[in-house]
């Protein structure tokens, strides 16, 4: 027989489970409970707290997950004499769990990955970082990026096309490559979103007055479908690294395939023009 109510600690104290596994629905009901708690908890906030506690705890966030889900599910109810089944499955993409999901993803990937080198080739170096707090990043939708430089040794030349200088021309040897990949951490109904930006002039210029592009800061943009970039399973330390070395495999391919579009605007600024000419039209990836 069941009985609505409200749980208590003699009521997990009497559940078939192990000491450590109540000990923590204790800890979890403790907080959640307190009257010096907020009771509506942000989705941030759920997660610093259950990774606090699975830090001191020494679980992974799979396991201390799984027991929150399993508070979550059964905090209304006493429980009846044939038990609790714990939460083991649950879907990280669900409404109840995306944005916490967005929070472990994103700071897994700060804790292991930011300031470290991810792409380094044919002149091209990128190194992934964090423009902000991971809460404030998330609030504000901003994305991690993977910074890119490409040294270009030369001189550029172009012509004032708006404003009082119209029409004046003008050198700068202000030509290194810079720019970013933003790649989306979870997907969308289309996939995982992206945008490849430029941020120096030289390189928007030429992009708009020599190949004929639209926009002068946008190297590439498009989506990677979602069959392509599964997320994690769970939040186990198993499929938080395998997602984002999935994550990282996507974003260097991304980059590699406009490696040659960059280093074309290298030969032309160091050479005065394309010594290797290429008239194969570019892709954007779809």
């Amino acid at each position: 027989m069941k009985f609505k109510g409200i749980i208590t600690e003699a009521m997990i104290d009497n559940l078939p489970m192990g000491k450590f596994d109540k000990g923590i629905l204790k800890l979890i009901h403790k907080e959640l409970t307190s009257s010096d708690t907020p009771q509506n908890f942000t989705p941030g906030e759920i997660n610093s707290f259950l990774r606090s506690l699975a830090t001191k705890s020494g679980i992974d966030m799979h396991q201390m997950v799984s027991l929150y889900m399993t508070y979550e599910k059964y905090k209304e109810f006493l429980f009846s004499e044939e038990g609790v089944e714990k939460v083991t499955n649950y879907d990280v993409l669900s409404p109840e769990l995306k944005q916490m999901t967005l929070h472990i993803l994103m700071g897994y990937l700060s804790e292991n990955y930011e300031g470290k080198e991810v792409f380094n080739s044919g002149g091209l170096i990128g190194e992934f970082t964090f423009a902000d707090d991971i809460h404030m990043m998330i609030e504000e939708e901003m994305l991690p990026e993977t910074w890119l430089r490409m040294d270009v040794d030369g001189e550029y030349e172009s012509t004032v096309n708006y404003g009082n200088n119209k029409g004046e021309t003008y050198t700068t040897t202000d030509t290194n490559f810079n720019g970013a990949l933003y790649l989306n951490v979870l997907p969308t109904n289309k996939g995982y979103g992206f945008d490849f930006n430029a941020f120096n002039d030289s390189f928007g210029d030429w992009m708009l007055n020599h190949e004929g592009r639209k926009y002068s800061d946008m190297v590439d943009s498009g989506y990677v479908k979602q069959s392509y970039l599964k997320p994690p399973l769970n939040y186990s330390e198993k499929e938080l690294k395998g997602f984002c070395e999935r994550w990282f495999a996507i974003a260097k391919r991304i980059i590699g395939k406009n490696l040659h579009f960059l280093q074309k605007y290298k030969d032309f600024v160091e050479h005065g023009g394309y010594a290797f000419e290429n008239n194969k039209k570019r892709k954007t990836i779809k």
